[in-house]
C-alpha cells in the first residue's frame, strides 16, 4: 500500500498541481489522489499532468469517478458519451484506478429488486467500458447508519455489495472494492467480511477517525477526523489487516469535511500534519 493526498478527501479545494505535488512530495507522499474531471475540463493536457507527478516521484491515486451515473436514464447516456473521453484522458496520465458509491438504502419508489437491477445494468455499462481502457473500478458504499435515515437498507455494507452484484465482478475484472475504514466501523463490518475473496480486487482504501468516542447508531457521516485523533476507528488494525492480504492500493485520508486541525494552516503545513496523522496509524510492515 501507499501513502496518498488528496485535497477533495479533506474537504478543501485542491491548489495549483504543480505546487501540490511539491509540497506533497517533500511531506512524504507517494502519490496524489488527483481532481482528473477539473483538470480535463480546464484544458490541462495529460501529458503535463503525467510530466507533473513524474517530476516529483508522485503516483497516481485513486480517483473519483466524474460523473453521477445514479442519475436519470437521460443524464446516464449523456455520461456514457463523455465516460470515454474522460477515460483516455485517465490511461493517458497513468490513472489505474478509479472509484464510485454505490446506494445504500432503498430509493423511494423503487423495490428492492428494481434498485438492485439498476446498479447491476448500468454497472456492467460503466465495467465494461473502463475495462477496455484497462482501468479499474471500486466499489465502496455508505455504512453509517443514521445515513439512510430511516429507509431500508439497499446495499449498507461491502459484504452485500459483494454479494448482490457478486454477477458483474465475476464477469469484469475492472470491477473491485475500495475498502473505507470509517464505513467498516460505523457499519461493524469485519475487514474479512466485507473483502471475502476479493483480496486482489481492492482498488482503494480510504481512512479516518471519529474526533470523540459516538455510538455506532449515532455516528453522522461527515463528523469525522484524521487518523489518530480519538483511536475509535481502528484504522492501524485495519491496515494491517489489508497488508496481510497483500494489498497494494493506494491509500488517503477522507475527512469529507475540513477538519479543525487544518483550519488556517498553509498548504505546507496542512500537508505535513496530514503525513504526521498517517505515521502514527501506518502499519510498521507496510
Amino acid at each position: 500500500m501507499y501513502k496518498s493526498h488528496s485535497w477533495r478527501g479533506l474537504g478543501l479545494n485542491a491548489p495549483d498541481l504543480g505546487i501540490w505535488a511539491k509540497f506533497a512530495a517533500e511531506a512524504g507522499f507517494d502519490a496524489i489522489d488527483l481532481p482528473l474531471r477539473d483538470l480535463l475540463e480546464q484544458g490541462i493536457p495529460p501529458e503535463s499532468v503525467r510530466q507533473t507527478l513524474h517530476s516529483q516521484g508522485l503516483l497516481c491515486g485513486a480517483t473519483p469517478f466524474p460523473y453521477d451515473w445514479r442519475a436519470g436514464h437521460g443524464e446516464f447516456l449523456i455520461t456514457l458519451k463523455k465516460l470515454g473521453p474522460f477515460l483516455e484522458y485517465a490511461r493517458t496520465i497513468g490513472v489505474i484506478s478509479l472509484y464510485t458509491r454505490v446506494v445504500e438504502s432503498v430509493p423511494i419508489g423503487q423495490t428492492r429488486d428494481e434498485a438492485l437491477r439498476w446498479h447491476r445494468e448500468r454497472l456492467d455499462q460503466i465495467a465494461e467500458m473502463v475495462g477496455k481502457y484497462h482501468l479499474r473500478l471500486g466499489l465502496e458504499t455508505v455504512g453509517v447508519i443514521s445515513f439512510r435515515n430511516g429507509k431500508e437498507p439497499l446495499m449498507a455494507n461491502l459484504k452485500t455489495v459483494r454479494h448482490e452484484l457478486a454477477e458483474i465482478i465475476d464477469r469484469h475484472v475492472s470491477l473491485g472494492l475500495l475498502v473505507d475504514a470509517f464505513h467498516l466501523h460505523a457499519s461493524n463490518e469485519s475487514l474479512e467480511d466485507a473483502v471475502g475473496p476479493l483480496h486482489d480486487r481492492i482498488f482503494g482504501v480510504h481512512v479516518a477517525d471519529l474526533p470523540t468516542i459516538v455510538e455506532r447508531e449515532n455516528i453522522i457521516d461527515d463528523q469525522r477526523a484524521l487518523p489518530a485523533t480519538s483511536n475509535t476507528v481502528p484504522v492501524t488494525e485495519i491496515l494491517q489487516g489489508l497488508a496481510s492480504m497483500n494489498c497494494m492500493a493506494p491509500v488517503m485520508i477522507e475527512t469529507v469535511k475540513c477538519p479543525k486541525d487544518l483550519q488556517g494552516l498553509q498548504l505546507r503545513e496542512a500537508l505535513e500534519l496530514v503525513m504526521d496523522s498517517f505515521r502514527k496509524v501506518w502499519p510498521s510492515e507496510c
